[in-house]
């Protein structure tokens, strides 16, 4: 009882005493902050900024980078050899519809190619037409025709739809021949909105004779 009542008798302090007391540690703490520039409290900032702008930049790069490796001109090119691998090594044939006419295997598929496609035909004495397949190379579509060349060897014409994803090669630069240090191939041109792969295992000069012999029904 003795100490409640000695806490009672203690004079309250008034309430702007605190206002006074923490008026005073401000100013304290303000006189001991140190002084310095402006442009040295924005600079670590700045910094700061244009550390990630340039990392944004340096991940746009690697995107694109990224975008045109998946959908460029490598990625059709690997798909024309593995489509023609694959078409090569069916039990059944290299052809889905065993067609000597390339106008009946345009017209069986008929449905899923552009109406106006021309029929394309290799001119040269040595092909022999076995037939033809639909497929689908990514962002493009078109016909397959398979020609036996000589002695056994297998070649795919291409026929293929000109997509905005596929631009290359314009249809003036002529015939573009890439040589591939394993496996078949390719030479590849451009007619209006058709493009046009030849792909197979032959010399550069037997690939590029049968490319020149195109001609059309």
């Amino acid at each position: 009882k003795a100490l409640v009542r000695e806490q009672l008798s203690t004079e309250v302090p008034p309430p702007e005493l605190w206002g006074r007391v923490m008026q005073r540690l401000e100013r304290e703490t303000e006189d001991e902050r140190p002084s310095w520039p402006v442009f040295g409290r924005r600079w670590p900032r700045a910094r700061l900024f244009q550390a990630a702008a340039a990392a944004v930049m340096v991940l746009f790069a690697l995107a694109f980078v990224f975008i045109a490796q998946r959908n460029g001109p490598g990625v059709l090119l690997d798909d024309l050899v593995k489509d023609h691998l694959r078409s090569v090594a069916k039990e059944s044939g290299p052809a889905d519809v065993p067609f000597t006419d390339p106008r009946e295997i345009l017209a069986h598929f008929r449905t899923q190619v552009p109406p106006s496609m021309p029929v394309p035909l290799i001119m040269d004495e040595g092909a022999r037409l076995l037939g033809g397949s639909f497929c689908r190379l990514g962002h493009t579509k078109g016909i397959r025709f398979t020609y036996r060349v000589g002695p056994g060897e297998t070649v795919s014409l291409y026929q293929l739809d000109r997509s905005d994803q596929v631009p290359f090669p314009p249809s003036a630069s002529g015939r573009l021949y890439i040589s591939r240090s394993q496996g078949p191939s390719i030479v590849l041109w451009g007619d209006g909105g058709l493009l046009y792969a030849l792909v197979g295992e032959l010399g550069q000069q037997d690939l590029q004779r049968l490319a020149a012999h195109m001609g059309s029904l």
